[in-house]
């Protein structure tokens, strides 16, 4: 599998983003659906030092999460993920999704807010699944911020390294 960086995927981070917008608008519980979008939010605002900062503690060699997990569980020698080549693509692409899929989830949470609950209605009184409804109902909706989000990502080509 070839790890590209975060500047240069476009159509997994947009399937990314609306499959997790369609999997939490799916979560009927409020209790649990404002924390999650919250907890999915938080990451874009903050700055990608302190985002390698965090990511750095849970992955160092010395002290990481990760690596004494890795110790105990599988008796491994401890991996420098930040120092070796194989392990450092990965993490920054790792990151660069951790961090953005909130982003594109808001615009998604927002264009399914915005849907006719009428539509909803009429699919359910016809006999469509929850399936049925968000690939008759829900996607159809979500097709012109489907464009705009594959636009922002197009255009975040021009941007690399700004």
């Amino acid at each position: 599998m070839i790890c590209l960086p975060p500047r240069s995927t476009l159509f997994p981070y947009t399937t990314l983003f609306r499959s997790f917008a369609l999997l939490a608008n799916e979560i009927t519980v409020t209790k649990f659906k404002r924390p999650m979008q919250t907890i999915s939010y938080l990451p874009h605002f903050i700055s990608w030092v302190v985002v390698y900062g965090i990511f750095y503690q849970l992955l160092s060699p010395v002290y990481g999460i990760v690596n004494k997990f890795l110790v105990s569980a599988f008796g491994m020698e401890p991996i420098n993920f930040v120092a070796v080549a194989s392990w450092f693509r990965p993490m920054v692409v790792a990151l660069g999704i951790w961090k953005e899929v909130g982003w594109g989830a808001i615009l998604y949470f927002a264009t399914i807010a915005g849907l006719d609950s009428e539509l909803y209605d009429a699919a359910y009184i016809d006999g469509a699944s929850r399936l049925r409804q968000v690939f008759a109902v829900t996607l159809p909706g979500m097709a012109p911020m489907i464009v705009l989000m594959l636009i922002f990502r197009i255009s975040s080509f021009i941007a690399v390294g700004f």
